[in-house]
């Protein structure tokens, strides 16, 4: 099939086209990541400008987008977090009852650190994150549980990935014994 001269122009440009809003999305996602907040929106606006696009329509978009990427990155940690438990278990290093424990507790965890980020005082968000830890260290020591599998860098870092640390924090050890 032949291409006219005019048509090769139009598809060269809306191959263009889609190869910068695909770009736009990605750099879009990656800002919203680290920026959030008022930053989000002015770089809608920005984008909706440009582009002259409707901002609540391009607000909507990247919203979803990132909240997609999120649930997919959510999903692999957990899928990685679960594999590597599996594994804890395999070599001996925990129980099936504890590795099921950990990922229940680290559900529950999760939501207490969600229920966070609604905390604007800082003193006050990082109070309740060193209670957070100082519970699941409790935790732990009740079930026997050893803490390398909970805790990584930081507070809640590596809790079996469910901080920023990921399973890079979980170094598989034998279980404590009393």
């Amino acid at each position: 099939m032949k291409i006219k001269p005019n048509a090769k122009k139009y598809l060269f440009s809306a191959a263009a086209a889609l190869a910068l809003i695909g770009g736009t999305v990605g750099i879009a996602s990656a800002h919203m990541g680290m920026g959030g907040g008022k930053s989000s929106a002015e770089f809608a606006k920005a984008i909706a400008t440009r582009f002259n696009l409707n901002q609540p329509d391009v607000e909507t978009f990247l919203t979803q987008q990132q909240t997609a990427r999120m649930e997919q990155m959510h999903a692999q940690m957990k899928t990685k977090i679960e594999a590597r438990l599996t594994q804890a278990v395999a070599s001996g290093k925990i129980t099936e009852q504890q590795k099921q424990l950990i990922i229940t507790k680290g559900a529950e965890v999760e939501q207490k650190i969600i229920a966070l980020a609604a905390v604007t005082d800082k003193t006050a968000r990082q109070a309740a994150m060193k209670a957070i830890q100082a519970d699941l260290n409790g935790w732990a020591t009740q079930n026997n549980i050893p803490t390398n599998f909970i805790q990584g860098a930081g507070p809640l870092k590596g809790f079996g990935g469910f901080g920023h640390a990921g399973v890079k924090g979980m170094k598989d050890k034998a279980p404590k014994t009393n």
